[in-house]
């Protein structure tokens, strides 16, 4: 097995270089109290120490790199399918999140690194392949989901600029099992997810997980709106606008602009170091 020295090698760094990845490394564990299974609320605490202490900008992200590096190195020798620091920095004494890698591909990463329960599994799929938004989630029923011919049909929802239309859209391949353990011989008018007040205890648990895999990644409006930005690039707007369920197409056009700043400023807004 390589080292981890040696896998720092391998990328050209320095001897003085390496030295410096080993005393960030020996510093996130003493204040932290874990190296290996470090997740990203712990990450938090140590960029909080680090400011605390007087850390100016640079010294904190040469530490957070040090760290990616050392998260890059256990993902390559399967110890984790994560890399907490991959997208934090600190920028003018605020810690936000980088916005490069927040795309379709990283969607997909995201899908199959997750190893929930079957059912958070199957309702991250509906986010990521049919760009559905929660409150249509709430409405989905058994008989909602045609197996044999791969459709998931989406009812109109919503009042006013939440509105969305009714359409039909294709399932993604592996979607047909998962769906097809989920639903089991359950009546055509049961809830696909929903069961009493089981749906928000759902969601919540689901995007938990969610965001210790990629923190970028901050509810469902996020990825919904990645998923829409990720058809533009391929498919006629009309066609889009369908998927996405909108009634007017200046719904779907703005998605070819703003989206990306529109993400930036919810992530801000939203990342609980933001402040």
């Amino acid at each position: 097995m390589k080292t981890f020295e040696t896998y720092l090698q391998g990328l050209g760094l320095a001897a003085s270089s390496i030295a410096q990845v080993q005393r960030s490394l020996v510093l996130c564990e003493q204040k932290t109290g874990v190296l290996e299974s470090l997740t990203y609320q712990d990450l938090l605490v140590f960029v909080r120490y680090l400011q605390q202490s007087g850390s100016k900008p640079y010294t904190i992200n040469r530490h957070l790199s040090s760290l990616k590096h050392y998260f890059s190195y256990l993902i390559l020798q399967g110890f984790r399918s994560d890399n907490p620091a991959q997208n934090l920095r600190v920028k003018g004494g605020v810690v936000g999140l980088s916005f490069q890698g927040l795309d379709f591909a990283a969607l997909e990463h995201l899908y199959g690194a997750y190893q929930g329960a079957a059912e958070l599994k199957a309702l991250l799929s509906l986010y990521i392949y049919q760009g559905v938004k929660t409150l249509e989630v709430r409405h989905i029923k058994v008989g909602d989901v045609d197996l044999t011919k791969g459709e998931l049909s989406l009812r109109a929802s919503g009042v006013g600029a939440n509105q969305t239309g009714a359409r039909c859209l294709a399932l993604a391949p592996g979607q047909i099992l998962l769906l097809h353990q989920l639903i089991g011989g359950r009546s055509a008018n049961a809830g696909l997810f929903v069961v009493g007040d089981r749906y928000d205890a759902l969601t919540q648990a689901l995007f938990e997980e969610v965001r210790r895999l990629n923190p970028l990644i901050v509810n469902a409006h996020t990825i919904r709106r990645v998923v829409i930005s990720h058809w533009l690039k391929s498919e006629d707007i009309r066609l889009v606008q369908h998927k996405a369920g909108h009634l007017r197409v200046k719904s779907t056009e703005r998605y070819r602009v703003a989206h990306l700043e529109e993400l930036q400023q919810e992530i801000a807004r939203l990342h609980p170091l933001s402040d």
